[in-house]
């Protein structure tokens, strides 16, 4: 939802939880280009933006980063960065998850040793595959 606009900029709540009065700032870390000092700046900005608007003036401002580069090393930082910043409440990070191992290259041998036969199929020699 839009909000009024201050100066050149129009501030737009990624969420808004009304029983909680809280406002939920997503931030997407698609690739290594958006570094970690960019979006503590993007996330301080748009919070002072909220704050403009007499209906979220009090409210709980938290933000929510998706990290695609997994960059767990940076975390803490970020976490300190962005909590530094008055107008926000909290702060989570969530990591991508990793690949994981397809079944289809598991032999059958392997699968009954680690006592796993429900992932084979009925009379045939390989596993099922998950997508």
């Amino acid at each position: 939802m839009y909000l009024q606009p201050v100066w050149q900029k129009t501030p737009r709540v990624d969420l808004y939880l009304p029983p909680l009065h809280t406002v939920i700032e997503v931030k997407y870390r698609k690739d290594v280009k958006k570094l970690f000092q960019m979006l503590i700046g993007k996330i301080a900005e748009d919070a002072s933006l909220y704050r403009t608007d007499a209906k979220y003036e009090d409210a709980r401002i938290v933000s929510f980063m998706w990290d695609c580069t997994r960059a767990t090393q940076e975390h803490a930082k970020f976490k300190e960065g962005v909590l530094k910043n008055e107008s926000m409440n909290g702060n989570v990070v969530a990591d991508a998850p990793s690949t994981m191992k397809d079944l289809g290259s598991v032999n059958r041998r392997s699968l009954e040793r680690r006592n796993r036969p429900h992932l084979l199929k009925a009379g045939g020699r390989k596993a099922r595959r998950y997508s």
